[in-house]
């Protein structure tokens, strides 16, 4: 966020966080307060690319919060897909719907928050960024249990955060990812946590290669890695 608010640029934050539960409603609402009020918001569970498409213009900062989020909720509604014999490919950029006018944006005002659907009538919508992916029971570890699923469920989110990776390299705007490492600690008991790991660690890497800094931030200080 220092990077954006010190950009003198027109700010797009693009949040990935979904606010399924009242834990996660806290945690998001902590984190509109704390961003400074200039900031345009655009709720955006799955498909970023729609912002960047529509947004990303050389008087732009876009913000992307986070990369590891969006790919948990990819993970989640494609196992769901897959467990109920789904198989569709992700849509991928180019020609697709505006995300302003689509999504979910958060503005700020003089008075505090206000939330408004951003369609051309201005009136509230719901969209598929509002609505929560079918309930998963993490106490059973079955979800993506076979290989092959699980490769067609890696292969379809990583050709989409491949596209994006391309988009943003290409954007006018100024593009920035935050993510997060997870693969330092223990091996996840359950196969979704596996192949989130593993997912997570191959989208790194693909946003990183065409990125033109890359940081790693440990106890508070950043760090250049590339």
């Amino acid at each position: 966020e220092s990077y954006a608010r010190e950009a003198s640029k027109r700010v797009i934050y693009i949040a990935s966080a979904a606010g399924d539960d009242e834990e996660m409603r806290r945690r998001i609402e902590a984190h509109r307060q704390h961003r400074p009020k200039h900031f345009i918001t655009v709720e955006e569970r799955y498909y970023p690319h729609l912002v960047l498409e529509r947004e990303g213009r050389a008087d732009t900062f876009i913000l992307l919060d986070c990369l590891t989020l969006l790919l948990s909720n990819h993970l989640i509604k494609e196992a769901c897909r897959e467990g109920g014999g789904e198989s569709a490919a992700l849509p991928l950029p180019a020609g697709q719907e505006n995300a302003l006018e689509r999504g979910k944006v958060v503005e700020d005002d003089a008075v505090g928050r206000k939330k408004r659907g951003a369609g051309t009538d201005g009136a509230a919508e719901r969209n598929e960024s509002e609505t929560p992916v079918e309930a998963v029971d993490w106490a059973e570890g079955e979800m993506l249990a076979d290989a092959a699923e699980q490769e067609r469920v890696m292969g379809r989110i990583l050709e989409y955060i491949d596209s994006l990776s391309l988009l943003m390299r290409s954007s006018p705007a100024d593009v920035l990812v935050v993510t997060n490492e997870v693969g330092m600690g223990l091996v996840p008991e359950h196969p979704l946590g596996r192949i989130f790991r593993d997912l997570s660690g191959k989208a790194n890497q693909i946003v990183a290669s065409r990125a033109d800094e890359v940081w790693f931030t440990v106890c508070g200080i950043p760090q250049r890695i590339k």
